[in-house]
């Protein structure tokens, strides 16, 4: 009962920020949050009754670039969507990885629960995450040529490449520890090293343009 009322009590907060922030931002922000919060609330539920909730987790993620691109220039533009595809392709090879992980710990089906581990089996899964996350790195390197990024995010996107490699051959070499190790350290890395490899090339043209002026 007291974790229900916590739960409870955190979710309300949640949503009155999430509409405080939409009652201050841009129009098409109010707009679009109830869709947000719908969307939300049903993936942290999906888990229970679908095995391909990790598809619809990494849509729901999708909706992180596009929320805040909207929030700060109140319009929508390619950047963000396919920032959304990005993470969205991310989030759901991370799932996938996260339920393999669980699934050799305990050794038993009913703590796989729906995942696509327990649908279409552990190498098939590693696969899948594995391409995903391909096709990920991929999109990232199309966002820097079509951003007009250079050397700092191409430099940014190769060691990412590594980490994800690194991340996808612990899975594969069925190293309990180690694979939990990898969730939350690899995981920190790419996004850290992502953020910087942007940071880096918004600052750098902001001063390449400054100067020229």
């Amino acid at each position: 009962l007291l974790k229900f009322s916590i739960g409870c009590g955190s979710l309300g907060l949640i949503l009155c920020g999430a509409l405080l922030l939409a009652l201050k931002g841009q129009g098409l922000c109010l707009y679009t949050a109830p869709l947000a919060i719908l969307l939300i609330w049903m993936g942290t539920r999906s888990r229970r009754y679908t095995d391909f909730y990790s598809f619809y987790y990494g849509g729901v993620y999708a909706l992180a670039p596009v929320g805040a691109w909207m929030a700060v220039t109140g319009s929508l533009s390619w950047q963000p969507f396919l920032l959304g595809v990005i993470n969205a392709l991310w989030v759901s090879g991370l799932e996938t990885l996260g339920d393999v992980s669980v699934c050799r710990v305990s050794r038993s089906e009913t703590a796989c629960g729906h995942s696509l581990v327990a649908c279409w089996g552990e190498k098939n899964a590693v696969s899948y995450a594995f391409l995903v996350h391909l096709i990920m790195l991929m999109g990232m390197a199309v966002f820097g040529f079509l951003a007009f990024f250079k050397l700092a995010y191409m430099i940014g996107v190769v060691f990412i490449a590594l980490v994800v490699l690194m991340e996808h051959w612990i899975a594969r070499i069925r190293k309990k520890h180690w694979l939990g190790n990898a969730f939350f350290r690899l995981n920190m890395v790419v996004s850290l090293v992502y953020l910087a490899a942007v940071g880096c090339e918004v600052v750098l043209s902001f001063f390449d343009n400054f100067y020229r002026q």
